[in-house]
């Protein structure tokens, strides 16, 4: 028979492990909902406070390895800060990520204060964080802190009021602490979405579908006030009436095979989107008439150009098939290039005329000819 004084403790000691177990089972359980309740939406929209009035999307892999990109963008532009990203990290930090999402909240565009990005993807190898503090002391920001914003892991530099957010092993999100907290409410489902802003989705729906690069915007007063300036530059009064009259614009790009571009405006009404596709149009339709033109590489771009107006909304797409951006980039190169030979042969040869080049005749129709004189 067993002694009682002995088996009392063990039994204790049963319920006390099985009681730790069940408390440490609700804890994680607990944790793990709040932290389901925070891993990033699929839609991009979804993810973003209802305040934003400016977003863009990029799907990193696609973009970093294109053709295109590597066509239009020079090399040190590109090749060597990752090259320099990848030296310093000891790995290549970017090859995990899947999408970028940059966001501006409210009407003040030109704030960098009011900016937020957020990075998805594998983003819980150890590694990352370990180049993210060797950033942070090579660039002299000073010993990262860390620290619960909301209940989520987050890191601050010593000076400045940005902040990183670490949402799971999925994403990690940038941005001032107000911007990161609505960020978190968002996700918890506890503030609306970008995705309840009427004018934002309706933009977002019609050019995102299969695109690696999306921007949606709605037109704030400042940038319309910035392309009045701009079109008033042209001394085109219904010009500028056209832009006071844009509620939002968009522009999407594929870099599968070679380029696509589909560039959007939307106006407060039917009207003026029609006008806007007439001038387009027009514009388009001198370019295709051009002879000079049609026989360079540009001229089979500009026949490629399809335009649609639908309603408040006119659209313009432009494709680029990688062999027709490769010839259109190397005219591009080989025109500027004579150009600045010609310009540094007239500066070292006083009194010689001006050298032939490409400017518009008072038609419109682009004609061979000395350059003006500046006013």
């Amino acid at each position: 028979m067993s002694d009682p004084k002995r088996t009392a403790p063990r039994t204790y000691r049963a319920m006390f492990v099985v009681l730790l177990l069940a408390a440490a089972a609700a804890f994680g359980f607990y944790f793990r909902q709040k932290l389901q309740g925070i891993e990033p939406k699929p839609e991009p929209l979804a993810n973003l406070p209802a305040n934003a009035s400016v977003v863009l999307y990029v799907r990193t892999a696609s973009v970093l390895s294109s053709e295109a990109l590597r066509i239009l963008v020079r090399r040190e532009l590109i090749e060597e800060p990752l090259e320099r990203l990848r030296t310093r990290c000891g790995f290549d930090p970017t090859a995990n990520v899947e999408d970028v999402t940059l966001f501006v909240t409210g009407d003040d565009t030109r704030s960098l204060d009011a900016l937020g990005l957020l990075a998805r993807g594998d983003l819980g190898d150890r590694r990352l964080l370990e180049c993210m503090r060797k950033a942070a002391r090579e660039e002299g920001v000073g010993q990262l802190r860390y620290y619960q914003l909301d209940g989520v892991p987050a890191a601050a530099p010593a000076e400045g009021e940005q902040r990183a957010l670490f949402l799971g092993r999925r994403a990690v999100a940038l941005g001032r602490e107000d911007t990161l907290r609505a960020l978190i409410g968002v996700m918890r489902d506890d503030r609306p979405s970008a995705r309840g802003d009427e004018s934002l989705r309706r933009l977002w729906e019609r050019v995102a579908s299969g695109r690696d690069v999306v921007l949606v915007g709605k037109v704030p007063d400042d940038w319309q006030q910035q392309l009045r300036d701009l079109s008033g530059q042209a001394a085109d009064p219904e010009l500028q009436a056209l832009v006071s009259q844009l509620s939002g614009v968009a522009l999407a790009a594929t870099f599968t095979s070679g380029l696509e571009i589909t560039a959007l405006v939307e106006g407060r009404d039917a009207a003026v989107a029609s006008a806007i596709a007439g001038r387009v149009r027009g514009a388009v339709d001198q370019l295709t008439q051009n002879m000079l033109i049609s026989m360079t590489p540009i001229g089979p771009v500009v026949r490629s150009i399809r335009t649609d107006l639908q309603e408040r909304v006119f659209q313009v797409t432009i494709s680029l098939p990688r062999d027709r951006l490769e010839n259109m980039f190397e005219f591009a190169t080989a025109w500027q290039q004579n150009n600045a030979r010609m310009q540094a042969r007239d500066a070292a040869e006083p009194g010689t005329a001006p050298a032939p080049t490409l400017v518009p005749a008072p038609t419109g129709t682009p004609s061979i000819g000395p350059a003006p004189d500046s006013p």
